[in-house]
């Protein structure tokens, strides 16, 4: 089959189109007759029975003959004639303007559907002659005639762009509009290619004044926040208004004028208000500040003002803080009020800033401005991390709990430029609170330690760790040395290596001969473990239980070593004078004075323990 195909394929030839001879004017008159009467009964609705086909026909041997020019003259003609005496005169004669938009989209719809019929006809016109003579395209012909005939009309054109400006600021009042019908005008503008003349661009001036307006009026009686609420709705309506009326390159452009005029032209008077920003932060309205914050996130400045407002309300209150005489006299106060601080504006700054990061850098540095002024917040840091860890036992804190608090005090140990201070203040606290055993709990001091690593480098904690080890190895040599001792009290013993340790006064004193013999006993066990070292006595540093009986009770008592030992000699007598008291304990005068002081001003809380 392929062979028979490729013969007959072979054997066919096209024969060059011979063209006629050239139709007289008779046969051409009466071809654009048919063609002329049938644009009539279109134009008349009563294009039910016509032929197509014989229209096509007659179309087609016009411009077969050479007639193409005359054909595509008489169709113009013949369109211009009926746009401008008819279309555009039934528009004009509309009584009022709400009417006009109704005719208006009525004819422009007859007109189109007109076009299409007529084009269809004139088809081979518009697809040979039309391109070879560089022609203005049929339906773009009719197009510019509708435009200029009825739409560019002058009196038509100001009447469609007064009704239209007029729609939009009964729009904007709240009132009801046909946006179907308001769609389909700015369509068909769009169409001719005058919606930027004949509309946006007046749409544009309106709504520049309509909203300088508007503004005047809103912040002459409406606090910030509600002005604000205004705007944002405003926003909102315009999106809506350019999607159901307008074209959508309408858009950016009202978006413009309403960030302009309602918001770019007022950001300082926003800010200042009564009710403004500051008004806001005082209050905490963090609904109102996130608003604040995507209305001025919008213009240009907006956000840099909005940062600007927030470091200076954050430093002023910093500052109040850091300077306040009362709150320096009680550093847990202190570092709680910076801490209440911090937190209410992370807060500000996660919920109504969505957590930009630059408010965070501004946030920083406003602590870093206020907090250095106070020449001891270091160790008011050291005090507050130090009451925390001692209440942990006190109040039964959870370590989760404990920890939580810790971060927000890392937070503000960021800000400190002196952490040589802080590191001398927490040091000795710690050294406290592991001699004296009122750690909250080993963990959190060394997750703790583990921060301060991570901010200030090994260097930085290295003594602090060497201070847990020390505390390690004491409980298991005082393990150890218990085992080997058959001793009728709890015994106990803290190893601490000066090198690591912070510069602590050695106030010793004479021990009591049964608690003499034991420390000799510990001092010999340590030396044959660890030849070569040397071990020095700080009984200033130690503490101890002593239990009395009073009155019939027995009570616990909570002591430190110096103060034990003076209690311990009142076993034998019942009266000491305060030389013999120096003699027999060898107590320091004015550190003596200090623990008889203390043990004679009264009942201590924490100090004494009822045992029933």
């Amino acid at each position: 089959y392929m062979g028979e195909y490729s013969k007959l394929k072979s054997a066919m030839r096209i024969q060059p189109f011979q063209n006629p001879t050239t139709a007289t004017p008779e046969e051409v008159g009466r071809y654009w007759d048919v063609i002329r009467n049938a644009i009539e009964q279109i134009y008349n609705k009563n294009h039910g029975d016509l032929s197509y086909e014989e229209l096509y026909r007659n179309a087609y041997n016009m411009v077969l003959h050479k007639q193409g020019e005359h054909l595509y003259d008489q169709l113009q003609k013949a369109v211009q004639a009926h746009t401008r005496d008819v279309i555009a005169v039934r528009v004009m004669k509309t009584n009022d303007d709400d009417s006009l938009l109704t005719v208006l989209r009525a004819e422009w719809n007859d007109h189109n559907t007109s076009s299409s019929m007529i084009t269809d006809i004139a088809m081979y016109l518009d697809r040979t002659f039309v391109i070879r003579m560089r022609k203005i395209p049929l339906r773009e012909l009719f197009l510019k005639i509708f435009r200029s005939e009825v739409v560019e009309c002058s009196k038509i054109e100001p009447r469609l762009t007064s009704k239209l400006l007029s729609l939009v600021d009964t729009d904007r009042k709240g009132m009801l509009i046909d946006r179907e019908l308001f769609k389909a005008i700015t369509t068909m503008l769009c169409a001719c290619n005058v919606y930027d003349k004949l509309f946006e661009s007046h749409f544009e001036q309106a709504s520049t004044a309509f909203y300088t307006l508007e503004a005047q009026k809103l912040l002459r009686t409406c606090t910030c926040s509600e002005y604000l609420r205004v705007v944002n709705e405003r926003i909102e309506q315009e999106k809506i208004r350019v999607d159901c009326c307008l074209d959508p390159s309408t858009e950016p452009k009202i978006i413009k004028i309403l960030e302009q005029t309602l918001i770019q032209d007022h950001i300082g008077t926003l800010m200042d208000m009564e009710s403004g920003i500051v008004h806001m932060f005082e209050h905490n309205l963090l609904e109102d500040l996130k608003l604040t914050y995507k209305i001025l996130s919008r213009v240009p400045q907006g956000v840099a003002e909005l940062k600007a407002r927030m470091k200076i309300f954050v430093e002023a209150h910093g500052k109040a803080i850091v300077t306040d005489s009362e709150k320096k006299e009680d550093p847990i106060v202190f570092v709680q009020s910076l801490m209440d601080l911090k937190d209410r504006f992370d807060t500000v700054v996660h919920v109504a800033f969505v957590d930009e990061n630059t408010f965070r850098i501004v946030l920083n540095q406003a602590f870093e401005s206020f907090i250095n002024i106070e020449s001891r917040s270091a160790e008011y840091l050291s005090l507050f991390i130090d009451d925390l860890l001692r209440r942990g036992i006190k109040e039964r804190t959870t370590d989760a709990e404990v920890e939580s608090k810790l971060d927000k005090v890392m937070m503000l140990f960021r800000f400190l430029q002196d952490r040589d201070l802080f590191e001398h203040f927490y040091k000795s606290h710690l050294a406290k609170r592991l001699l004296h055993g009122r750690c909250a709990s080993d963990d959190v001091e060394r997750t703790l330690i583990g921060k301060l690593k991570v901010e200030c480098g090994n260097q930085f904690t290295s003594r602090l760790e060497g201070m847990f080890k020390d505390i390690q190895v004491s409980q298991e040599l005082s393990g150890v040395f218990r085992s080997r001792q058959r001793l009728n009290f709890d015994f106990n013993i803290n190893l601490i290596t000066s090198g690591f340790w912070p510069n602590i006064e050695n106030v010793s004193c004479t021990l009591p001969s049964e608690l003499n013999e034991v420390c000799q006993g510990f001092k010999k066990f340590f030396l044959e473990k660890y030849k070569g070292k040397c071990l020095t006595w700080h009984t200033n540093l130690g503490n101890g239980e002593v239990n009395t009986r009073l009155n019939g009770h027995s009570y616990d008592l909570l002591v430190n070593t110096h103060q034990m030992v003076v209690l311990l000699l009142f076993n034998t007598r019942q009266q000491w004078t305060e030389d013999e008291l120096l003699t027999r304990t060898s107590i320091p005068e004015a550190d003596l004075k200090r623990q008889l002081m203390s043990l004679c001003a009264g009942r201590q809380k924490g100090k004494v323990r009822a045992k029933k």
